[in-house]
């Protein structure tokens, strides 16, 4: 199935469960984005409700987190900002997005009480620095 399809068709389902997008922590975020972890790695073609509805807070996080940094980027922060990041030619893709966050916040548990947006902002300068 095409992740971007997927995306469009779990954002509404994430709308009508819009009070877990509201205040979701790093323990959230970190068993979302395992869902889709394993989700892409099964292969597997259905979904339940509750599988639909992590894996559209994992991916809608990643994509909206990823695209801010991506705006930060280019505007006129200076060069050695802590905010800038280099993300590699061409972007990447939702599914290794998801394996970023993931590993982020295994690697950080003292931080999974933290906002998820704030989170995913984390892992996303630190897996692509600016040198």
């Amino acid at each position: 199935m095409n992740i971007k399809k997927l995306i469009k068709g779990l954002a509404f389902s994430m709308l009508l469960n819009s009070e877990l997008a509201m205040a979701t922590d790093g323990n959230k975020l970190l068993a979302a984005c395992q869902t889709v972890i394993n989700y892409i790695d099964s292969g597997e073609t259905s979904l339940d409700h509750s599988s639909g509805v992590d894996i559209g807070l994992c991916l809608g996080m990643a994509e909206g987190v990823r695209n801010t940094m991506i705006i930060y980027s280019l505007s006129d922060l200076p060069q050695d900002s802590y905010y800038r990041v280099c993300l590699p030619e061409g972007g990447i893709k939702n599914g290794q997005a998801a394996r970023i966050i993931s590993s982020y916040l295994m690697k950080n548990p003292a931080k999974l009480h933290i906002d998820a947006s704030g989170l995913a902002m984390f892992a996303f300068i630190d897996a692509y620095p600016c040198k």
